[in-house]
């Protein structure tokens, strides 16, 4: 009888001591609401992270000067590290710059999936009541898939110029009554396809694409097809005078958000068992890139920037003007999600010094889980000699 009530005791010093490890960890980070579209939330140590390194890390965050709004760690499908500056908080839309063109590229994906049009099909075809300077068969020949890998040939030059500069295209393209015509109005410089160039106007004619095929707006077509199903609610997506929501900038969501874009394309298109985007556009936008030039060691997608070498491992991310990021390194799990208003959001330095070794260093080491376990078990075993020397 005496050893029963023993018995009983340990059991529930058990289970006290393990509610007690998971019930007193330090919460950093907002719990969710409760939809299932949320993302999960853990700690760094229990998805593999060493806390000491991102520690260190946030701790040299705040003690430089770096103009910073918004950093996020996803690790394993979990949000790990959750930090923001200069006023800004978890709720807070952020502009993405060009990060929008990655979503783009998604919702073009998406659409030629549903079949309202493919890769192959020319660029002038969708606007046959437009009527274009410079007509040639070079831009005949420009594609869908030109667009989508800025091998357009068009006349363009918009990093040579600062985007206040009115001699920029893109500033000129902006300030234009109709997007559309301005940029196909343009000469052709080389051959579709010869030459990677840069040019904000080739994601804005994706948008236009779609809108001009779909039967809805692009932003509609979005909110149906991505944001929707990732619980997703743009604050703001600027759109051209004739209501076409801009392909290659102005769209403004929260950092959770970025993340769970993020996270979707790990998932390699899935979200809670659906498939939003074919896997195999993810794989062709992130991991099929088309070398900018010869010097170059990047390459690019589908609007998505692909380092195949970059610190050790293969890397691929969306970016935007002055510090916005959304980066994915595939074989550690990991997303990183920078926000800035400055531009000095470098994440170079923080991946190779503190994110890249936190993975790696504690992925030689027991987890966070492991290590409470091992405790409670210790705990329960001492006890456990100590009655067992009272009882005999």
């Amino acid at each position: 009888m005496r050893k029963t009530v023993i018995i009983i005791r340990l059991t529930i010093l058990f289970l006290f001591l393990s509610y007690s490890v998971e019930n007193f960890k330090i919460k950093s980070i907002t719990e969710n609401n409760g939809s299932i579209n949320q993302l999960r939330i853990s700690s760094p140590r229990n998805q593999g992270l060493s806390e000491d390194i991102i520690t260190n890390m946030l701790e040299g965050i705040n003690q430089s000067l770096i103009k910073m709004d918004s950093l996020l760690i996803v690790k394993n499908g979990y949000l790990v590290v959750e930090e923001y500056y200069n006023g800004y908080s978890e709720g807070l839309a952020h502009q993405l710059y060009s990060v929008t063109k990655s979503v783009i590229s998604a919702l073009t994906g998406i659409a030629i999936d549903h079949g309202y049009f493919n890769l192959n099909d020319t660029v002038m075809s969708f606007f046959p009541n437009y009527t274009f300077n410079y007509e040639s068969k070079w831009k005949e020949e420009i594609t869908v898939q030109h667009l989508l890998s800025m091998r357009v040939g068009i006349e363009w030059d918009e990093w040579s110029l600062d985007y206040t500069d009115q001699d920029n295209p893109f500033t000129q393209m902006r300030n234009s009554e109709d997007w559309v015509q301005y940029i196909l109005d343009k000469p052709m410089a080389c051959e579709p396809g010869s030459h990677f160039v840069y040019n904000t106007g080739a994601s804005h004619l994706l948008s236009a694409i779609i809108q001009q095929t779909v039967n809805i707006t692009t932003l509609d077509f979005a909110n149906k097809y991505l944001f929707d199903p990732l619980d997703i609610e743009p604050s703001v997506w600027v759109a051209s005078p004739n209501d076409i929501v801009c392909g290659g900038y102005g769209l403004c969501i929260t950092p959770r958000e970025m993340a769970k874009f993020g996270l979707l394309f790990l998932n390699n298109g899935s979200w809670n068992n659906q498939v939003i985007i074919p896997k195999e556009w993810v794989i062709r936008s992130t991991r099929e890139g088309f070398k900018m030039s010869d010097e170059s060691k990047e390459e690019y997608g589908f609007q998505w920037w692909i380092s195949p070498e970059r610190f050790n491992y293969f890397m691929y991310s969306a970016r935007g003007y002055a510090g916005q990021y959304i980066i994915t390194l595939p074989e550690l799990e990991l997303i990183l999600i920078l926000t800035s208003s400055g531009g000095s959001a470098e994440y170079s330095e923080l991946l190779q010094k503190y994110i890249i070794p936190a993975a790696e260093n504690n992925s030689r080491q027991i987890s966070g889980l492991e290590l409470d376990m091992i405790l409670i078990l210790g705990i329960f075993l001492l006890v456990f000699v100590r009655l067992r020397k009272k009882i005999g």
